[in-house]
Formats: structure tokens, sequence, C-alpha cells
């Protein structure tokens, strides 16, 4: 982290979701409250599975980091929900 810049500042860079996704994974609750962890979560090797399993959101979230667009934002939000649900991950 550069000097100067508060937490507020970096988190406030990040492409936030209108509400966090919440998954059950195994023993796991996990929430992703922006893009940017949505993408490095499903990224990360113990992930592997859900990953290949969300491939479209994830491919959506991608394009939404690329292009900062509300509509790209809104769209890779609903389809990771929608992903979430088909592949019964759904914590509530």
């Amino acid at each position: 982290m550069r000097r100067g810049r508060s937490l507020a500042s970096i988190a406030g860079a990040q492409l936030r979701f209108p509400s966090p996704a919440r998954l059950r994974v195994g023993d796991r609750f996990v929430f992703l409250p922006t893009v940017e962890i949505a993408v490095a979560w499903l990224r990360a090797p113990a992930n592997a599975a859900v990953c290949e399993r969300l491939s479209e959101p994830l491919e959506l979230l991608l394009a939404a980091l690329e292009s900062r667009s509300p509509t790209d934002l809104s769209a890779s939000y609903r389809a990771l929900l929608a992903g979430i649900a088909r592949e019964g991950l759904v914590f509530r």
C-alpha cells in the first residue's frame, strides 16, 4: 500500500455489489462484497471446482472489471447469483 492513501480510498476504487454475494461451500460460508474479491476467490486454487461450475459468471465478472460499466456490473452480479442458486451454493 502506498503512503498517503487511506483504506477507504483503496476500497472505493473496487466495484461493489449491491449486496454481498453469499455462498455456502461445504462447511465454509463465503461473502463476496466486490467484483475483485469474487474474481480472486473463484480463481484461488482451492476453489477450482466451484470456479469450473461458475465459469460463465466468472467471464462476466472479468468483463465488468475491464469495462467498469454499471450495466456489466449488474449483469455479472445477476449471473453470479443465478449460478450460485443453480449449483445449490445459496447461503441465506
